[in-house]
């Protein structure tokens, strides 16, 4: 709730330990890749349910296969083929996927390189972050001058996200670029 209340503009009263402000440069992925990993999100998804219904219609079935009856003994053998089948699906799919994020990451990665070393020469995050990112978030106040609040267990930043900003130590530490579905981050500790 202090999180929401702080985005919202609403009046603070308290403030609870644990929170912290980061600042972020987001190389993001092209829409094409962006699509193309979504696709193949959904389609994941949609063999695991598929999966899983298979999973529970086959624990359904008789846990000795040898009292069957002809009908059990063709529902089994059904659903066992589909099931194999299911598997080799999402398996080429998940291949599939990470071929996607590689191929996606490494579209991005000159960009995020040049940042890097950006960085390295003590270049003002702030400039690269007007320069080169691209979280509108970060564009816009409070994002531009504040950054965003984080705490550990935050659910409203992707897990990775949360995860790298609470790692930092102190306040100026800057993480290692790390990846999220929406591309490429490098956050500041401000």
């Amino acid at each position: 709730q202090y999180a929401t209340d702080v985005k919202n503009g609403s009046i603070i009263y308290y403030h609870p330990a644990g929170y912290r402000y980061v600042k972020n440069i987001l190389i993001k992925l092209s829409d094409a890749d962006t699509k193309t990993i979504s696709d193949l999100n959904t389609q994941i998804t949609a063999k695991q349910t598929d999966l899983d219904t298979n999973t529970t219609s086959l624990a359904a079935l008789p846990t000795d296969a040898t009292t069957d009856t002809a009908d059990q003994a063709k529902s089994r053998q059904t659903l066992t083929d589909e099931k194999t089948q299911l598997e080799k699906d999402l398996a080429d799919l998940n291949t599939q996927l990470t071929a996607a994020k590689e191929k996606a990451y490494a579209s991005i990665q000159p960009k995020v390189d040049e940042v890097v070393a950006k960085l390295n020469a003590s270049e003002d995050f702030d400039a690269l972050m007007a320069q080169y990112g691209e979280d509108t978030g970060m564009q816009s106040e409070p994002g531009k001058t504040d950054g965003y609040l984080v705490c550990a267990g935050d659910t409203q930043w992707v897990e990775t996200f949360t995860t790298e900003s609470m790692s930092l130590v102190k306040v100026g530490d800057v993480s290692q670029p790390f990846h999220t579905d929406y591309g490429t981050h490098i956050v500041k500790y401000v």
